[in-house]
């Protein structure tokens, strides 16, 4: 008996290919920033000692790029950060030099708080800066 050509789409690895192949096309909703805030960077590179300056970092079961900049301006911080899905990160400006920027495609965990948004990556935030003085 002849095999269909479609034989080798139903293996476990042809399924893993394709849940991969699906995962890197997947396109998220561009996120609402509050009012007098904008993004600086919709995928930057960092690194351990963190690009944002004096760097505060909470885990949120319900983070967004939304939530994270309304926590980080009731703490009065002037950039917010989403990075890894369920970081917020708060700073008082960027350190180490200019921002790295890095491709859309590293951007690729979704938020714990809307699994359409992206919250960052492994080593990839999203920055955010508040147009008002401080």
């Amino acid at each position: 008996m002849a095999s269909s050509p479609f034989t080798l789409l139903r293996t476990p690895l042809a399924l893993l290919v394709l849940l991969y192949l699906a995962r890197l096309t997947h396109a998220f909703a561009t996120p609402a920033i509050p009012l007098n805030w904008i993004s600086l960077s919709l995928c930057a590179v960092d690194n351990p000692a963190r690009i944002l300056a004096n760097d505060i970092t909470t885990q949120f079961a319900n983070n967004t790029p939304a939530a994270c900049v309304a926590s980080c301006a009731a703490q009065g911080f002037g950039y917010a950060g989403v990075e890894f899905g369920n970081e917020c990160h708060c700073g008082s400006g960027i350190q180490g030099g200019p921002i790295q920027t890095a491709p859309l495609t590293d951007c690729n965990i979704a938020c714990t708080g809307n699994g359409s948004l992206s919250c960052g990556g492994a080593w990839r935030i999203q920055v955010s800066l508040c147009t008002l003085q401080r």
